[in-house]
């Protein structure tokens, strides 16, 4: 065997794993976000479903409400004063329907959402620890001269003894 065992190599892939996971959603974060007041609108009323259409974002209805949303959203973002967050909980407590098509980011909702992310990393983790185990299994060695004649002989005493 080289060096260390699989044991000890194990952590240092996992953490290894961990900060690329931890740096890919920092990256992804920083590049979803819009830079500009347009796109910071077309962001806001993405996150919106029309209150009257079924089914339907903000950025998709032609519904007159949908259309007050866009002004309201377009309003809120050139003045400046609140964040994304902030003008999507606003215009979805002022409606009675829910308004916000993406999950809260605390709480149940996000637990909702991460737990199949978790359920599915902790599935190929085992996947990968179940066929590491396998290949390390010693294979079965090949019958000797010794097996081949025990064999033959209950086959013999066998095919005597059948009626």
């Amino acid at each position: 065997m080289s060096g260390s065992s699989p044991i000890k190599r194990w952590p240092g892939w996992l953490v290894l794993f961990m900060v690329l996971a931890a740096l890919l959603a920092i990256g992804v974060q920083r590049a979803g976000q819009p830079r500009t007041a347009d796109e910071r609108e077309q962001a806001i009323y993405e996150r919106l479903a029309c209150p009257v259409c079924d089914g339907e974002s903000v950025v998709e209805s032609r519904a007159e409400s949908a259309v007050q949303i866009r002004e309201v959203v377009a309003q809120l973002v050139v003045e400046g004063q609140l964040t994304d967050d902030q003008i999507v909980r606003q215009i979805d407590a002022s409606y009675v329907e829910e308004l916000a098509l993406t999950p809260g980011r605390s709480g149940l909702d996000l637990l909702v959402w991460v737990l199949p992310a978790i359920a599915f990393v902790g599935a190929v983790a085992g996947l990968i620890a179940v066929f590491l185990r396998w290949q390390r299994t010693p294979r079965a060695a090949a019958p000797s001269d010794e097996d081949r004649a025990i064999v033959a002989a209950a086959l013999a005493d066998a095919e005597t003894t059948a009626p």
